[in-house]
């Protein structure tokens, strides 16, 4: 790949998926939790798919507004490959929305139960034990 094909690819990456909920359409509801919500999304202004974490501020203690704005600030500035990247973050509707990178592999917590699964089922179906029981 040529050096101004990487930089113009780069400048995509970066651009800003939308600044209010008017820009993205919700695909589904990927969980839940006691603050908020966090969706799978599509971009109306780029057409890639992206997660916005809903996070409702409106009842919150002052020290949890503090807490979710500084989860902000420390995301702006984490860019690594193993970490979900932060693209943008507004404020409507008496919540605080965080877009972020879409991982379509799911969450660590999943991948790693895969992990531990697999290895032991195949460590199992190795053993005469496993064998035996598996009916192999």
């Amino acid at each position: 790949m040529k050096k101004n094909e990487s930089e113009k690819e780069a400048n995509e990456d970066n651009s800003n998926p939308g600044s209010s909920m008017k820009d993205f359409q919700i695909l589904n509801e990927l969980g839940k939790g006691s603050c908020g919500m966090v969706y799978k999304v599509k971009s109306l202004l780029n057409q890639k798919e992206y997660v916005i974490k809903k996070i409702n501020i409106q009842h919150m203690k002052e020290k949890h507004q503090k807490k979710a704005q500084r989860e902000v600030q420390i995301l702006k500035q984490v860019l690594h490959p193993n970490i979900i990247r932060y693209y943008n973050s507004f404020h409507e509707s008496n919540s605080l929305f965080i877009v972020m990178e879409y991982a379509d592999g799911g969450d660590l917590q999943k991948v790693l139960f895969f992990q531990y699964f697999l290895s032991n089922f195949s460590s199992a179906s190795d053993s005469p034990q496993g064998k035996e029981r598996m009916n192999c």
